[in-house]
């Protein structure tokens, strides 16, 4: 019997290898698609050397966990390079994974394994003490002054959202959380401001303009947009 069984695990293996030669397009790239299971009916106990007697019931599983629907933890890395709004030069942060891979490792950052962070040794710099990158934030924030385009073919009221999403278009990402409105209910093209905060902790005002957008472009009144980045001359500039 152990025999047999052998000679089909072995005559399977051929039959794969065979129809993954005939098959050059089939897609073997990882995915995660784990899930973990038990059997509705316990198993009864087999004889010594061999196989438990299974019936149908037997193979009848429940769902316990799906491995693959949880979210994945950050990856924690040190920054080999200042990289504006994720941190400074030396310091051991935890990004997300697809942040890291597909934007800082190799060349902006590494692992931080117990390994690099020796060789790091001195240049190291801690999370809690990476508070240059905040006030970085801060002071590009106010150079900016937001545009908001909104629809100019129906009645609308200016949100969150509308912000965010504006935001977004300058190169900005924020949190709606992040975001104080003003305390007027917008409805109307004009300028306003509103605060971000960052960190949960310090607060920096934008300026930005609200303008309508038409389907048809000839319907819009162009406005006179001051530049989106302007940083203020500082004294003795001429």
């Amino acid at each position: 019997m152990l025999r047999s069984s052998l000679q089909a695990v072995k005559e399977l293996g051929q039959l794969l290898r065979s129809a993954v030669r005939g098959a050059p397009c089939l897609n073997v790239d990882q995915t995660r698609s784990t899930v973990v299971v038990e059997r509705v009916y316990p198993t009864p106990l087999g004889k010594v050397g061999q196989m438990p007697p299974l019936k149908n019931k037997h193979r009848v599983y429940r769902l316990r966990e799906r491995v693959h629907s949880k979210p994945t933890p950050p990856i924690k890395c040190i920054l080999l390079e200042d990289i504006k709004g994720v941190g400074v030069k030396g310091s051991v942060i935890s990004v997300d994974r697809g942040l890291f891979r597909n934007k800082l490792y190799p060349t902006k950052a590494t692992y931080a394994s117990p390994e690099n962070l020796a060789e790091l040794g001195d240049e190291r710099v801690d999370e809690t003490r990476a508070t240059p990158t905040a006030r970085q934030t801060l002071e590009q924030l106010s150079w900016l002054h937001l545009r908001i385009p909104m629809n100019g073919e129906r009645p609308w009221t200016l949100n969150k959202t509308n912000v965010k999403v504006a935001l977004r278009k300058m190169g900005v990402e924020v949190e709606e959380s992040c975001l104080t409105m003003p305390t007027e209910t917008i409805t109307e093209p004009q300028e306003i401001s509103i605060s971000i905060t960052v960190n949960k902790m310090e607060t920096v005002h934008v300026k930005g303009t609200v303008f309508h957008i038409h389907k048809d472009t000839s319907e819009d009144f162009p406005p006179t947009f001051p530049p989106v980045w302007s940083k203020p001359k500082e004294a003795g500039d001429s």
